[in-house]
């Protein structure tokens, strides 16, 4: 039986992903392989798909359905990624019919990927992704990187750097930068075009 001390570290690692946890969270934690089923038969957790839990007393969140792609790969955490990322950080009107998650270029599926779920290999440096609302998630800028390589239109490529530039969520040298990597045209910012009135 999992100590107290056991499961007070399993739900803190679950607090801080919305009520979810892995399998290998549990293992990690102290718990053993054949605990979490009776748990699950005792209604203590539930089952959300292969090696991924959550607490039935936790309230459901807006990004579940993140949190649960970022948990799907097994033996690590993924990341949100590229038009998934874009709309998680309010960039641009795109709507992707999947959602978008990242793994290290060595990661490999060994099962049947959902339908919903669009796996991306990369290897991210510390400083291209950030924990937002406690979904894993690349910047603005590396979203916005990733979605120029896989085509997507350059209305909304724009739409995004601007977007970034005019909420924060880009510099202006990020911006600048990125415009020139896509090949796109910026509008004046509109703090500079009032100043220069």
């Amino acid at each position: 039986m999992a100590s107290d001390k056991t499961k007070a570290q399993l739900f803190q690692i679950a607090e801080h992903q919305h009520g979810y946890f892995t399998a290998s969270q549990a293992t990690a934690a102290g718990f053993t392989p054949t605990r979490l089923p009776v748990m699950q038969s005792r209604g203590q957790i539930e089952r959300v798909s292969r090696g991924v839990y959550r607490l039935p007393y936790y309230p459901v969140s807006d990004v579940a359905q993140y949190i649960e792609a970022v948990l799907w790969p097994q033996g690590l955490v993924a990341v949100l990624s590229h038009e998934s990322a874009l709309l998680m950080h309010g960039l641009s009107d795109v709507s992707p019919a999947q959602i978008h998650i990242t793994v290290p270029t060595a990661h490999r599926v060994r099962r049947q990927i959902p339908k919903h779920l669009r796996i991306r290999h990369a290897e991210l440096q510390p400083d291209e992704s950030e924990i937002l609302n406690g979904v894993p998630v690349t910047t603005p800028a590396r979203s916005i990187q990733d979605c120029f390589h896989e085509h997507l239109s350059s209305a909304l490529i724009r739409q995004a750097i601007e977007d970034g530039r005019d909420r924060g969520k880009l510099t202006e040298c990020e911006a600048r930068d990125l415009a020139t990597l896509t090949g796109t045209e910026l509008t004046t910012p509109v703090s500079i075009s009032m100043s220069t009135k």
